[in-house]
């Protein structure tokens, strides 16, 4: 297995992995989403591969004084094999190689699964933090709004 930074060929596979992941409910413009970190942040957006397969993925981003854990997805055949936390241990890698002391991540309060798998990496919960968020150009009330 080969943890990479990701590349626009790789766009259709990582829309894929949002999809088997129920991720694409969260986003209005999944390629515009992945376009704006490959210009910002392109070595923030890794993939997991094998065999030219790609079986995981992870987005970050750096603030300039944090870094941001953004949608990790595993292809549900590998889940529980290691494979999100060795892509969250490559990204945590290259934050720190940033100045990154801390990173943040979103989940969802009625996602135990996530919760856990978090937990089990060693992020703590933060309350009372609440998230408020406004979307910005384009609105779609047919969506719920997500960071």
């Amino acid at each position: 297995m080969l943890i990479r930074s990701a590349t626009r060929a790789d766009s259709r596979g990582i829309i894929d992995l949002w999809d088997g992941a129920g991720m694409l409910a969260y986003t209005l413009d999944p390629q515009g989403d992945l376009d704006a970190v490959l210009a910002h942040d392109a070595d923030l957006l890794l993939v997991a591969e094998d065999g030219g397969a790609l079986l995981g993925t992870v987005t970050g981003t750096w603030d300039g004084r944090r870094g941001w854990l953004m949608r990790l997805a595993v292809a549900p055949p590998t889940r529980g094999r290691g494979l999100g936390r060795a892509l969250c241990e490559e990204l945590e890698r290259r934050l720190v190689a940033r100045g990154a002391a801390q990173v943040n991540l979103f989940v969802f309060g009625g996602n135990a699964d996530a919760l856990a798998f978090w937990d089990r990496q060693g992020y703590a919960r933060s309350p009372p933090v609440e998230l408020l968020s406004k979307r910005l150009g384009r609105q779609d009330a047919a969506r719920p709004s997500s960071c």
